[in-house]
């Protein structure tokens, strides 16, 4: 989690004088969106905990796959402040969901009766 909202935040940065200017909003709304981003992505694996409990690894997985382009399609589209701020409060979930299937398929590979690799 800390590596892929690092590298979400930190590139994320690189586009902000870009997204400001597209969208006409000024310096300050465009932060508020990475604050949200960040108290969300506090309150988020307290959720994708819960979800992961309940749900295979691979269906997580498979489902973060599919919000995260969906996601990142609606960035490119993005022409409003609130789409701005709803993306970025989803953003650090899907990335929270997305460890927690590597972290529940990885391991699986080498220790379920030779499926994976090892065989």
């Amino acid at each position: 989690m800390a590596t892929c909202y690092t590298i979400f935040v930190n590139c994320m940065s690189l586009f902000q004088p870009l997204v400001v200017s597209d969208l006409g909003i000024t310096l300050a709304q465009y932060n508020i969106s990475n604050a949200i981003s960040t108290v969300v992505s506090v309150i988020g694996p307290l959720v994708i905990g819960h979800v992961a409990d309940k749900v295979s690894g691979r269906v997580l997985g498979s489902l973060t796959v599919i919000a995260t382009s969906a996601v990142l399609a609606g960035m490119s589209l993005v022409g409003e402040l609130w789409q701005v701020y709803v993306l970025f409060s989803v953003c650090p979930v899907l990335f929270v969901a997305a460890l927690e299937a590597e972290c529940m398929l990885v391991p699986s590979f080498g220790f379920q009766g030779g499926h994976g690799p090892t065989k």
